[in-house]
């Protein structure tokens, strides 16, 4: 009885070394996808790999700086080539970048993300533009005067109309306040209901969790807006944070002392650190209201779907935590809290002195516009067919 309790340990514990030691060390040894090294938005794989098997169904989390789908993103640059990097868009004089559509990396694995991040896996997204700077006080006044706060009730949901005859909001928060409320400085002191009717009455929409993740980090999920050089790196100057040093004494104890601002800076500072597509302050500054619902667990629901894993967005509001996500950290935040893998959500009510947002088309939008004004421009005026009639009948004679 004994020789038989003996080998079964035995066995047991050969079981248990193989599975902690050996197997993993076995794991480190094989690559977790394909290495590829395209020319995109400034960067480069540091890895080469002739393996041709890509399976764009695995999720498995691949070397650093890895563009999931270089062949479909080539694709989609060739099918959309008539589209431009910018576009106005004149309702609110908003300068938009284009974000291509294609497959990136969303979520961080790092043990600080508390798991709400994670895990970090492959999404696609179709093209979009998105606002090139976070909309300012200059803009959003221009929503006022045009009755938005007022007779204008399109632009409201029935939801938000109700919160704000409720509420009774009459501008944002803290209008007048010379600190936030500078003509260039991002809006703050709004709700998720105003910034849904300013996004109605510009004939945009606010971007969803993925799209401005995508516009933040590139295709390589960079863990910083700041890619074409340091984009893994924390700069202490590339955008405004909570540089505040409790433990010095006197003038520096204040914020500003590194990123140059104690308040929200105007949107376009920092545009020597501006995203891969060119979106200035993606980290820091001020949160930035997206239009999904929070959820938490709602990365581990895309997982377990794989049709959730093309243009998510949680339209599905939470009972217990009705809360809007918020995304890229603010002038009084960490640089934890900066990174655009963060997850933060608030109230849709909130009205804080450090959230704002910035707005999206689609890409669809913008080529009917474009062809639009191709059309347009194709179509010769009265006078000029009577001048080509005239030539060709001088011609002719």
């Amino acid at each position: 009885m004994r020789f038989f309790i003996t080998i079964i340990v035995i066995v047991a514990l050969t079981i248990v070394v193989f599975m902690t030691v050996i197997l993993p060390l076995i794991e480190e040894k094989i690559p977790n996808g394909k290495p590829v090294n395209p020319e995109l938005n400034g960067i480069t794989s540091d890895d080469d790999d002739d393996d041709d098997d890509d399976d764009d169904d695995e999720i498995d989390d691949p070397p650093k700086k890895v563009y999931p789908d270089v062949g479909e993103y080539l694709k989609v640059k060739e099918k959309e080539k008539h589209l431009t990097n910018t576009w106005l868009n004149t309702k609110d004089n908003s300068e938009m970048v284009l974000v291509r559509a294609g497959w990136f990396w969303r979520g961080s694995d790092e043990t600080r993300s508390r798991g709400v991040e994670q895990p970090k896996q492959k999404i696609y997204v179709n093209s979009f533009y998105i606002d090139k700077y976070a909309i300012t006080v200059g803009q959003f006044r221009k929503f006022m005067e045009d009755g938005g706060y007022n007779e204008n009730i399109e632009y409201w949901s029935k939801v938000g109309w109700e919160r704000r005859r409720l509420l009774k909001w009459e501008r944002p928060r803290y209008w007048g306040n010379n600190t936030f409320m500078g003509d260039d400085n991002p809006i703050v002191g709004i709700s998720w209901y105003e910034a849904e009717a300013y996004m109605r009455w510009a004939g945009k929409k606010l971007p969803n969790e993925a799209q401005w993740e995508l516009a933040a980090r590139g295709y390589y999920g960079n863990k910083y807006p700041w890619a074409k050089s340091k984009g893994d790196i924390w700069i202490d100057e590339a955008c405004n944070w909570s540089d505040f040093d409790p433990k010095a004494v006197g003038p520096k104890r204040l914020r500003g002392q590194k990123d140059g601002f104690e308040y929200p800076a105007p949107v376009n500072v920092y545009e020597k650190y501006a995203s891969p597509f060119g979106a200035v302050q993606m980290s820091g500054n001020v949160w930035e209201w997206v239009a999904d619902w929070w959820d938490s667990h709602y990365y581990d629901k895309v997982e377990e779907n794989p049709i959730l894993r093309r243009n998510p967005v949680n339209s599905i509001e939470g009972v217990v935590q009705p809360w809007k996500v918020l995304k890229g950290g603010a002038w009084d935040m960490s640089p934890e809290h900066c990174e655009p893998s963060y997850r933060f959500a608030a109230m849709p009510e909130s009205r804080s002195k450090n959230i704002g947002f910035r707005c999206i088309l689609s890409a669809e939008i913008v080529a009917r516009e474009l062809s639009k004004n191709s059309e347009d421009n194709d179509t010769p005026d009265d006078d000029d067919d009577d001048d080509e009639n005239k030539s060709k009948t001088s011609k002719g004679g």
